[in-house]
């Protein structure tokens, strides 16, 4: 019996219902910096509610200022990322990260340091509002652009990649206000704020060895 025309000869594997394997190795010098990133970025979400309370009350502003400077955060994030994911298809993902990156740190020194460049107390809050809502704007770009730059590198790795950015956005939160509070006892305001705003900067000197 001759077989079909269209298997004769046919030397074809069946594709799986699930599409071809996605098996590959981890990079873990992309997933290492998600992590560093991760952390970063939650400290500086979490630790200004240890202090940032009383000293604009020293400043002479009342409670509702303060939840204001608080939610300009999460607004920026939730006003940016949609638009992040739109330019990421147009634009290349690295160059957006490390522009990013660099925003992110930057908005938290000048936030750190709005006492020392305005004496005004009112330009001293327009400062902290201004850095407040680009370091939110910055970190949901960093933080998506680098968690799907990591899972395009992970293979079949997917779940290791999220569990480890998962891991160190809640360990930024868990130690934010222990070490944030110990650096603002030590050095006063700006040290918490120079200090974590330099090390995600310093994520931005590493990113070519990892990313390209």
């Amino acid at each position: 019996m001759t077989e079909p025309p269209g298997r004769q000869g046919s030397s074809e594997q069946p594709l799986s219902v699930n599409g071809p394997s996605s098996k590959g190795t981890l990079d873990v010098g992309v997933v290492t910096l998600l992590g560093i990133q991760q952390f970063g970025t939650n400290m500086l979400v979490s630790f200004p509610g240890v202090f940032l309370p009383q000293e604009l009350e020293r400043m002479g502003f009342k409670s509702g200022v303060t939840g204001l400077l608080f939610a300009c955060f999460p607004v920026a994030v939730f006003i940016s990322s949609p638009l992040w994911a739109l330019l990421s298809r147009k634009v290349d993902k690295r160059s957006i990260l490390y522009a990013a990156i660099a925003l992110e740190g930057l908005s938290a020194l000048l936030f750190g340091l709005a006492h020392v460049m305005a004496e005004d107390r009112h330009d001293r809050l327009a400062l902290m509002f201004v850095s407040r809502t680009l370091q939110g704007v910055a970190a949901s770009a960093s933080s998506s652009l680098l968690l799907a730059i990591a899972l395009e590198r992970s293979g079949d790795r997917e779940a290791t990649v999220s569990s480890v950015s998962t891991t160190f956005m809640s360990l930024g939160f868990i130690l934010g206000p222990f070490l944030g509070g110990a650096l603002y006892a030590w050095g006063g305001f700006a040290l918490p704020f120079v200090t974590v705003g330099a090390g995600v900067m310093l994520v931005v000197f590493l990113l070519p060895c990892a990313v390209g």
